[in-house]
């Protein structure tokens, strides 16, 4: 049986991590049916700003004020960055069979339940797979795109970040 996606508040907030992680088929499946993006952003924004005030307290930060401020907007940007990638990824191989919406939607939930432990030191290697994996089933439930394209965009999204920041590191150095 579908279950609506809660508003978001305090309680609301943990109903929804708590299907992101425990039942993402069923949470992507019942994301379909939404057409707005304010509760993934709000829920992508409450566990960004967990993510930078967990990892300001672990990571000894010589400006914590700073990196703070740099975590936060690294975390929306990124997701926001990857949502965009994504949705043209998914124009160019499934066509328009998403809504810019839907696709962000999908990577904000995704993101925001990874962001609960990607502070943690090392966790970033078990962290970023299950990320992936989370979009990609999104990607196929809630956007209703084949597992095939789903997987292909992906991977291209993974490699298309990968190269984008190792063009980076000469400028960076």
């Amino acid at each position: 049986m579908a279950q609506a996606i809660p508003k978001l508040s305090v309680s609301g907030y943990f109903q929804i991590l708590a299907r992101v992680m425990g039942e993402p088929r069923a949470f992507f499946k019942d994301l379909s049916k939404m057409t707005e993006m304010k509760g993934a952003f709000l829920f992508l924004f409450l566990s960004s700003l967990f993510f930078s005030a967990a990892a300001l307290l672990v990571h000894g930060f010589s400006h914590p004020a700073v990196m703070s401020a740099v975590l936060l907007v690294n975390a929306l940007g990124m997701t926001l960055i990857s949502a965009g990638l994504g949705y043209m990824l998914v124009i160019m191989i499934a066509g328009r069979a998403a809504s810019f919406t839907q696709v962000f939607a999908v990577y904000a939930y995704a993101s925001g339940a990874v962001f609960l432990v990607a502070w943690i030191p090392l966790a970033l290697w078990l962290a970023e797979p299950w990320k992936w994996w989370l979009i990609g089933t999104g990607l196929v439930r809630a956007c209703g795109l084949k597992w095939q394209h789903a997987l292909i965009i992906v991977a291209c999204s993974i490699g298309i970040l990968v190269l984008f920041f190792r063009a980076m590191i000469p400028i960076v150095s």
